[in-house]
């Protein structure tokens, strides 16, 4: 059994250099700075025109940093100070989730989120609209941090570090994937849910090869499950663009010319696996089913085509037979967020930015919904199992 891991006095410096600032903090500060001055009335006086004030101005500040992450060029600005090797560039996908459940009752919903997909490695800015990686977010619309995603803690660690130590922990060897492609929702301001992050896993040949399925639930537990995947259904006419020449070629993301991409070489259209859900995720679903998995590698073209599913989620009855499926699918082609207009960056913002703070509504309203028509009745909570991360400790428990 592992040992506590002692702390660096340079993270612990690094990490106590940036405060966690939050509204509570501040109306806290305001309340109790108005309490030493002038007594409860003119305290109480001074909260509630601090709330107005922010509620207020905060449309106004929303659509400034709305215009600054659209029209503040957006070249990718690499912060690690090394050269990388990576696959894939850094993409905002607008994608359809569909879920479609057959047993024991039909249901059948959809909605839309975005998701960003970024080359696992890269540590960099693009702008003020994406941070990746990065030590400074606060000045960008999106982020993706390492902190949120695998095991919790090792903060100071980037998005290979904590994948190395992960596979390293499921006695895997991480040199077998040296390339690997991460999608997941972002985050936006202080909102940040991510139902599943997927972690494609390529091999020295740059073909898909492992897949890790990030489970997050809505008790802030989170399970994540590494299985391996293989090639089926070879149409090698949906796989033109991506086996291009063109597309096969090397290119650098930044002007340094630091960042190296590479193209994927697929095989296969899609890449089927098999998993076993040890997390309650559902309040509807038991723990411990099967769930089949397929495919398609999200850096190549043919998997932008709205009418093909990029994911296919199955969970099976104890009989081998599908229940319930979850699809994810292309609304439209990724955007490169370093060659596209301005004007195409702010439809985005508008249009896509709002579903990525509704993913926990949508989720307890879908549930409810069940609930209250008497379709279907919820489950209890089991216990967590082991391999699964507990949740955070609240601030009166830590």
């Amino acid at each position: 059994m592992k040992g506590p891991k002692s702390l660096n006095p340079l993270h612990l410096a690094r990490s106590s250099a940036r405060p966690s600032i939050s509204i509570e903090y501040l109306l806290l500060w305001i309340l109790s700075g108005s309490l030493r001055l002038g007594g409860v009335y003119l305290g109480l006086k001074w909260t509630v025109v601090a709330i107005a004030v922010a509620v207020l101005a905060s449309p106004n500040l929303l659509i400034g940093y709305l215009l600054l992450a659209s029209l503040y060029p957006r070249k990718l600005t690499s912060v690690a100070g090394t050269e990388v090797s990576v696959l894939g560039k850094p993409l905002l996908f607008p994608i359809t989730l569909t879920h479609n459940r057959r047993s024991p009752i039909w249901n059948r919903f959809s909605h839309s989120v975005l998701f960003v997909g970024v080359p696992v490695g890269i540590k960099c800015q693009i702008g003020k609209l994406l941070s990746i990686d990065a030590d400074e977010t606060i000045s960008s619309w999106f982020t993706v941090d390492s902190k949120r995603y695998l095991h919790r803690g090792d903060d100071h660690l980037g998005l290979r570090e904590k994948l190395d130590v992960f596979l390293r922990d499921q006695n895997e060897d991480p040199s077998q994937w040296p390339y690997a492609y991460l999608l997941s929702v972002p985050r936006f301001l202080w909102w940040e849910r991510s139902v599943v992050t997927w972690w494609f896993l390529y091999g020295d040949n740059k073909e898909l090869d492992a897949v890790i399925m990030e489970i997050n639930n809505s008790f802030d537990e989170k399970r994540n499950v590494l299985f391996k995947v293989h090639g089926t259904e070879a149409e090698t006419s949906a796989l033109e663009d991506s086996l291009d020449t063109d597309n096969l070629k090397t290119q650098y993301l930044d002007m340094r010319r630091t960042v190296e991409s590479v193209t994927s070489r697929p095989t296969a259209v899609y890449y089927k696996g098999i998993l076993v859900k040890h997390i309650y995720s559902s309040p509807f679903e038991k723990v411990g089913e099967h769930i089949a998995e397929r495919f398609m590698d999200p850096t190549i073209p043919a998997a932008w085509d709205k009418m093909r599913s990029m994911s296919n989620t199955t969970t099976m009855t104890a009989s081998g037979r599908p229940k319930m499926m979850a699809r994810m699918s292309c609304h439209s082609p990724p955007v490169d967020p370093t060659q596209t207009s301005w004007f195409t960056i702010i439809k985005l913002l508008m249009w896509w930015t709002l579903p990525v703070t509704l993913t926990t509504a949508r989720i307890l309203y879908q549930a409810l919904r069940i609930e209250f028509k008497g379709l279907m009745r919820m489950m209890d909570k089991p216990d967590i199992r082991s391999g699964s991360e507990s949740r955070r400790a609240t601030g009166g428990e830590s």
